[in-house]
């Protein structure tokens, strides 16, 4: 269960970077320090939601969640809030990455800044 949390937390924590690249070159003079509040919040609770949907999950079919295998792929943790998140993180990924690239190569900005 803790590494599951722990990839909650890693992911969430990543997804909080994207959003704070695009929040920087919107308005690169406001201090970092008022949002990283609201990042430590959005991951506490994405960490505790994934801990409370892990015992939900274990608790609803009554049985181990990760059953002892001698197969490597099977003993891989499933967790649905990773994959979730994951497929999150690479569409907020995606998104920061053009809107950096569009504000920072757009025509009338001065090339000798860059």
């Amino acid at each position: 269960m803790f590494f599951e949390v722990a990839q909650v937390v890693s992911v969430s924590m990543n997804i909080c970077l994207c959003v704070d690249v695009v929040l920087q070159i919107q308005s690169p003079f406001k201090p970092a320090s008022k949002r990283a509040k609201m990042y430590y919040i959005f991951t506490a609770a994405m960490a505790l939601w994934s801990t409370i949907f892990y015992f939900y999950v274990n608790h609803s079919t009554g049985e181990c969640v990760r059953k002892p295998n001698s197969h490597v792929l099977e003993t891989l943790p499933k967790n649905e809030v990773v994959a979730e998140l994951l497929l999150l993180y690479v569409f907020v990924a995606i998104f920061s990455m053009v809107f950096a690239m569009k504000k920072l190569f757009r025509s009338n900005y001065n090339t000798e800044g860059r």
